[in-house]
């Protein structure tokens, strides 16, 4: 049973971080330990269906997924066949604003997603077992000055 279930609210979070910033300390591959801090996050978010890391690629131009957890995700190859241009769908606008973003209801999440390009919604649709989330939290990924991914 992992240490956070044991506490409550601020109790829970502190918890949470500590076990994050414990994995950061062991020496993996980035998606490894992308996947790592994921899954120490996604503890603390009990209802989230899914978590996607998505790193910018300057070679390619676009986003590559590079970790993934949850359950909503019923095929990963799909999911990790996904090549987001600049400014695509809510990963691009993210990254290019700089800022996070809360979608609470579906209509806002679909909206954003009006940019996504068709071959990459094809592949999301495969990925996840439902067409899209209720809410969505994304937030670009940043250290000092320069932004990595979403």
């Amino acid at each position: 049973m992992p240490a956070h279930q044991n506490y409550s609210g601020p109790d829970r979070e502190l918890s949470v971080l500590t076990e994050v910033a414990k994995a950061l300390t062991v020496p993996l591959d980035l998606p490894a330990l992308l996947k790592t801090a994921m899954d120490k996050i996604a503890e603390m978010l009990d209802p989230a269906e899914f978590g996607l890391v998505f790193i910018w690629d300057a070679s390619e131009g676009v986003f590559r997924p590079q970790a993934a957890c949850g359950l909503g995700i019923q095929d990963l190859p799909a999911l990790y066949q996904m090549r987001l241009g600049p400014g695509e769908s809510i990963t691009g606008k993210v990254h290019n604003n700089g800022q996070a973003v809360f979608l609470g209801t579906e209509q806002e999440i679909a909206t954003e997603q009006r940019t996504m390009h068709p071959a990459n919604r094809e592949k999301m649709l495969l990925a996840f077992a439902f067409a899209l989330p209720k809410t969505l939290v994304a937030a670009p990924l940043v250290a000092g000055e320069q932004r990595y991914g979403v």
